[in-house]
């Protein structure tokens, strides 16, 4: 493999230095505006007309270069921006909302990004990889197969790097396989651990492959002991599939599910139901859809999860239509209600393309899709409604502008609002109003 020196120039939108070697752009994981890096050249994409290079020494540092503080920073792929000012972490943001704008067509402005009021410890859920070879962390940058050890983590808490150790030690001692990403064997697969932030929980949920637990008790007497865990699940994935979702969860010890606190509401989270990842951003970016949504006789919340949204809409609409094809989070979103003793608010499991025969009329509409946006016949459907304003929430910039161009009839009605629910890494979520064009 070639060593070059190089200059970092910029940052690309996924975070990754940019140089120019051999007359082409050289992308360099880790390494920041001004940065002189030695690195090494590990793949020349011919399609592309570009170099990957992996990041080797800082031969001297750019602006708000900082010391990181975890000790895998640079091997595991949790966190791209320890080594960064958090100040400029944030104009980095802004600026790659602005590029998805220019890069659409869209014709609007770009608020300054909203800090996270902390930086460390502000997840509410990390899923932990199991290797073959009794590895338990992060994968690393870039890699689907290579698992990093962690033994520290400042994203979740203090507490999940116990339970981290925990498993380890377990599978060490009894002899229990972890799981082979290449040849698709072994056992244990993910530690999936979510924490009330705001109600103390922690239900962790260890996924494996199909066949007996041995000495699960023994785990989970572990897991349960000095406060680690308020409840224990069993989660089986019998396919070759990675993720760390499964289908048959068969709860072991403690509480089945998670609750979290905004402002005065309880909501319980199913484990295989969404909730926005930074628990202590979660007031501030629902502030900002309530406040975009203004109010009226009927609201539509689609893609609603377990209801964040609709369950504070429910103050400013006569009614709340929320729709979502996840019957686990509409399984939780109904217990919610009935918790908060909130009646004006139904739940419909379905698909958002079918939206429109499900809510009918509504004067506003949230839209909270997955990262990858909305398909054109839920743009339709959503147009099917006419309402007067669509809310849309996002953590993808670039899909999130390319479907409000698709939103032929609306414009902005206002600065887009990106919010820092993921400090330490190039993702930002956004809150976007769009009206009826006069």
């Amino acid at each position: 493999m070639e060593k070059v020196r190089l200059t970092i120039e910029r940052l690309d939108e996924k975070g990754r230095g940019v140089a120019t070697y051999r007359g082409k752009p050289v992308y360099v994981t880790y390494a920041l505006p001004g940065d002189e890096v030695e690195a090494e050249i590990v793949y020349y994409n011919r399609r592309r007309g570009e170099y990957i290079a992996r990041l080797r020494e800082v031969v001297s540092g750019g602006e708000g270069r900082v010391k990181p503080r975890c000790r895998h920073f640079g091997q595991c792929g949790g966190c791209m921006f320890q080594n960064w000012d958090y100040q400029m972490q944030l104009r980095f943001k802004r600026w790659v909302v602005e590029q998805a704008l220019r890069r659409w067509g869209v014709d609007g402005v770009v608020a300054d990004v909203v800090p996270s009021p902390t930086i460390w410890y502000y997840r509410n859920r990390m899923d932990y990889a199991i290797s073959h070879d009794g590895k338990v962390g992060l994968k690393e940058y870039g890699s689907w197969s290579r698992i990093h050890d962690l033994s520290e983590c400042y994203l979740l808490s203090p507490e999940a790097v116990e339970v981290i150790a925990a498993t380890r030690e377990f599978m060490r001692r009894r002899g229990v396989p972890g799981w082979d990403l290449v040849r698709h064997e072994g056992f244990l697969r993910y530690v999936v651990i979510r924490e009330g932030k705001f109600t103390g929980d922690r239900l962790v949920n260890i996924v494996t492959y199909q066949g007996q637990f041995r000495y699960l008790d023994e785990l989970v007497s572990e897991l349960s002991s000095r406060g680690r865990a308020t409840g224990v699940i069993w989660g089986i994935n019998p396919t070759i599939t990675d993720v760390s979702v499964a289908r048959d969860l068969r709860p072991i010890w403690g509480k089945d599910h998670l609750t979290e606190k905004v402002r005065s509401i309880t909501f319980h989270v199913h484990p295989n139901a969404f909730f926005q990842t930074n628990s202590y951003m979660v007031p501030r970016l629902v502030e900002e859809v309530v406040k975009g949504a203004e109010g009226g006789r009927r609201a539509a919340d689609l893609y609603s999860g377990v209801g964040l949204f609709s369950v504070f809409l429910s103050e400013a609409f006569d009614e709340v239509v929320g729709v979502e094809a996840e019957e686990a989070a509409v399984y939780s979103a109904n217990i919610t209600l009935e918790w908060n003793g909130i009646s004006n608010v139904r739940y419909v499991a379905g698909r958002v393309e079918e939206a429109a025969a499900m809510v009918g009329e509504a004067d506003t509409v949230v839209i909270d899709p997955p990262r990858p946006g909305m398909s054109t016949k839920a743009i339709r459907a959503v147009k099917s409604i006419s309402p007067k304003r669509i809310v849309y929430v996002s953590c993808n910039p670039d899909s999130m502008m390319r479907d409000i161009s698709m939103f032929k009839g609306y414009r902005l009605a206002g600065p887009v609002q990106p919010l820092d629910m993921f400090p330490h890494t190039p993702h930002v979520e956004l809150v976007a109003v769009l009206e009826k064009s006069r």
